[in-house]
């Protein structure tokens, strides 16, 4: 640091704040960053059989799930919408408080098309929940 507090040119800055979600088991993480807060508009997409939907159904959120194979999803009352993540999706502008995608992005041919249809179906400040799997972990190789 020089004398007034600023990085000298041979230090890097602090890093920015990252909230990394997996060192344990990245789904109970994520439950718990999701119990805290408040309930909200939701898409759960690809929702597979539905089982964060029913948790966060129980936690009070307004929960819409989507997937592109409807015979996985096994709850009654909670909507459904067929979607397939690598094309625009059927939701207006600004439809969401959220949109969670758990293990799903790994798996698009065109993850960046996904991205940019959560990025319009989520209002203006709210939130995008991403889990991805990391298979060139070491773990993972060995």
């Amino acid at each position: 640091m020089d004398a007034i507090g600023e990085p000298s040119l041979n230090e890097s800055p602090p890093p920015a704040r990252l909230q990394v979600i997996g060192v344990t088991s990245s789904h109970d993480t994520l439950l718990d960053v999701l119990a805290a807060r408040a309930p909200a508009k939701i898409l759960d997409v690809p929702a597979g059989e539905g089982v964060l939907c029913a948790f966060l159904e129980r936690k009070g959120w307004d929960v819409h799930a989507a997937d592109i194979d409807p015979g996985n999803f096994k709850l009654k009352d909670v909507s459904f919408t067929r979607v397939n993540l690598n094309r625009a999706l059927p939701f207006g502008d600004s439809s969401f408080d959220a949109v969670s995608c758990i293990n799903g992005l790994h798996r698009l041919l065109f993850p960046e098309v996904a991205i940019r249809e959560f990025a319009r179906i989520i209002r203006p400040g709210g939130r995008l929940y991403l889990n991805v799997n990391n298979y060139s972990s070491m773990r993972k190789r060995l």
